[in-house]
């Protein structure tokens, strides 16, 4: 489900980032289209019933951040329910 989520309910720090660091040109680029009026897919959320983990799309959520937005698309999934269907 693609929803509008706030960047501070998104939780950044669970060991979800696959990369070392985070690419600072790839940011800035990004944030500069977002700001000329491109759009990128929803960023992907993990909901555990509390928080919104972030799992794809650290790049994009930093350029939103830098360009001061409130929010950000998510496709937001369900923890609980993505652990049963690996099982």
């Amino acid at each position: 489900m693609t929803t509008m989520l706030a960047l501070p309910a998104l939780r950044l720090d669970g060991g979800t980032q696959p990369r070392d660091a985070l690419h600072l040109e790839t940011v800035q680029e990004y944030a500069e289209a977002l700001a000329d009026g491109a759009t990128f897919p929803p960023v992907t959320v993990f909901h555990d019933g509390t928080d919104h983990w972030l799992a794809d799309g650290f790049h994009r959520v930093r350029a939103a951040e830098t360009n001061a937005y409130p929010q950000i698309a998510a496709d937001v999934r369900q923890a609980e329910a993505e652990r049963e269907q690996a099982a």
